[in-house]
């Protein structure tokens, strides 16, 4: 069964993402359970307007609801005193592909720092910049990519299980960052 609070959160990240002018395709979101652990994971892929498809620049976010948070959330639905609030893994990676020539990754650190507040309850830590090469010995071409991920955990407090405004004020904010973040990495390395 999924829980309420997980379908509000997709709902305020769309609506979040939708006011930050980004655009998502509907093949670009799912939401994975484990039949037999039970979690639950959903990942959506953004984008800024007049992006071919695909995209060179993107930012894919992925939130884990565990089976811990969903038993902790249950409770405290059921009436129980909230002993350890819930939680959301929450992992945003910004994806820069089909280069001609290697990015410049100091450019990149420098644009991307190792922490991001995003809003009063969000934190985002940098896990390091990935840069990889595609070969078409046919063609005789290169690709470059960069991937920059982030990580944070958003604990849902009482407020925020039991009011979807005060979780919408929450998470808002993360549709400017996302939206930012993508024009910035597009102004410094493809235009």
């Amino acid at each position: 069964m999924l829980d309420h609070v997980l379908l509000e959160l997709v709902s305020v990240v769309r609506e979040a993402v939708e006011d930050s002018m980004l655009e998502q395709s509907d093949l670009d979101e799912r939401m994975l359970i484990d039949v037999w652990g039970g979690d639950i994971d959903y990942e959506a892929s953004f984008t800024i307007p007049g992006e071919p498809e695909p995209p060179r620049v993107r930012a894919d976010l992925s939130f884990a609801w565990s089976t811990f948070s969903q038993s902790a959330y249950r409770a405290w639905w059921m009436g129980q005193p909230l002993q350890e609030p819930p939680g959301l893994e929450m992992g945003v990676s910004f994806r820069l592909q089909m280069l001609d020539a290697a990015p410049d990754l100091d450019g990149a650190t420098a644009l991307f720092p190792e922490s991001s507040s995003v809003g009063d309850v969000l934190t985002f830590e940098r896990a390091g910049l990935l840069h990889s090469s595609f070969h078409e010995p046919q063609l005789g071409h290169v690709h470059h990519s960069l991937e920059i991920p982030y990580r944070a955990e958003l604990m849902l407090s009482e407020e925020m299980l039991s009011d979807p405004l005060v979780l919408k004020a929450a998470v808002d904010p993360l549709g400017r960052w996302l939206a930012s973040s993508l024009v910035g990495l597009s102004d410094r390395f493809l235009h």
